[in-house]
């Protein structure tokens, strides 16, 4: 990567942060008032810890999808074809997380921690793409493996699991190790 190209995604990356009050620094530099800074702190976490969650969910997703599509296509079909995209459109795109593992499971053995990992991730990503106050619903809470995803060390417990399920699928579905 060019050094220019590096150069503009820092700065569109500051520019996100700042003007999305997600840079911790500059909400601490620019209130005085150290409630509204514990506030915009906490805002600011939540919606970190959001992107994390729906966007390990919407990776997932596209494993499977691939997984499923070199079943019923091979691994060398044309994803641009014209019965692809039908395929994707009519079938992949109307499949929820839950139903696409249901299909996987006819032909490649999930392993218990990976099947459970991800139903726990689809439960997550349901709480926290679905309410602003996940915390409380009366079901489907940011809840996993009894405690707050919020707490850092629930968190780090997410993030080995995830990354234990996400080898595997891109091992299933790319025929590669990360």
């Amino acid at each position: 990567m060019s050094r220019s190209k590096q150069q503009r995604l820092l700065k569109e990356i500051r520019e996100i942060t700042d003007n999305e009050y997600l840079n911790p620094q500059k909400i601490i530099d620019e209130t005085n008032d150290e409630e509204e800074i514990n506030a915009r702190l906490e805002l600011a976490k939540d919606r970190l810890i959001r992107t994390v969650i729906i966007s390990d969910y919407v990776l997932i997703n596209e494993h499977l999808d691939v997984i499923i599509c070199n079943y019923f296509w091979g691994k060398n079909a044309s994803w641009r074809s014209k019965r692809f995209k039908l395929f994707n459109q009519h079938v992949l795109e109307r499949l929820t997380l839950v139903n696409k593992i249901d299909l996987l499971s006819e032909f490649v053995h999930l392993p218990k921690p990976v099947r459970s990992f991800i139903l726990e991730l689809n439960r997550l990503r349901n709480a926290l793409a679905h309410s602003f106050f996940p915390e409380n619903r009366r079901t489907e809470r940011p809840i996993y493996k009894g405690g707050s995803i919020y707490k850092m060390d629930v968190l780090r417990s997410y993030k080995k699991a995830y990354d234990v399920a996400s080898d595997f699928l891109v091992e299933k579905a790319w025929g590669t190790k990360l």
